[in-house]
């Protein structure tokens, strides 16, 4: 005696291929966060290395987009300047509470982070 008829036997091959779908869905889905990479990338602490000064230059990015310019004058101390900071793609804008904005073009090299603005030289930092 057979219990499952035509139909019930279609309902069960149909819910059968939406389990398979669901767990190759499951399957091909990356839990990596690639996407977000680039934005956070730029967090943390760096020295300036490149072009030379006499004092020492810091940028520090936190995540929240705030962060601190800090000029460390050997003879008359440190100057700390806060900034926001936002990326978009390859763009950086630096701006500073005084009003001021920067904008750079950016790219990062293994732990050498490379501020490019629009004239000049570039601004190489280091993480530190």
């Amino acid at each position: 005696m057979n219990a499952l008829t035509v139909s019930s036997r279609k309902v069960i091959k149909a819910l059968s291929l939406v389990v398979i779908s669901l767990i190759a869905l499951t399957a091909f889905t990356s839990c990596d966060d690639d996407d977000d990479d680039w934005y956070y990338t730029v967090e943390g602490s760096w020295e300036q290395v490149a072009p030379p000064t006499l004092e020492y230059v810091y940028y520090e990015f936190y995540e929240d987009g705030c962060g601190n310019y800090i000029v460390d004058d050997p003879e008359y101390g440190a100057d700390y300047y806060e900034f926001t900071w936002w990326v978009n793609g390859s763009s950086l804008t630096i701006s500073y509470e005084g009003g001021d904005i920067d904008y750079f073009s950016w790219s990062i090299q293994g732990n050498t982070l490379y501020l490019y603005p629009d004239y000049g030289d570039p601004i190489v930092l280091n993480a530190i």
